[in-house]
């Protein structure tokens, strides 16, 4: 029974979520046309790169990333050995 009773909570929840979104749907429905109008109007003006603009940008980021990977493990082991330096003295 009372497996019942909380599938009809479930229910009376989610008909409840329902309904609250069909209120601001209604209350707002001028901006949500004029948003969707907005956003179909972008779409319009979107380019979508070509294989070899996308292979080339892809690229460029690859590249970016393994220099900065590099650069920062560079500089870790340089601070390690720092570290292994300082806490070799035991003051």
């Amino acid at each position: 029974m009372w497996d019942f009773v909380r599938d009809q909570i479930d229910w009376l929840g989610f008909g409840l979520f329902l309904l609250i979104a069909l209120i601001i749907a209604v209350v707002y429905r001028t901006r949500l046309i004029t948003y969707v109008r907005e956003v179909r109007q972008e779409w319009t003006r979107v380019s979508i790169p070509t294989r070899e603009e996308a292979f080339a940008h892809t690229s460029v980021v690859i590249v970016a990333v393994l220099i900065a990977a590099g650069y920062l493990m560079v500089i870790d082991s340089v601070l390690a050995q720092v570290s292994r330096v300082f806490y070799a003295w035991q003051w």
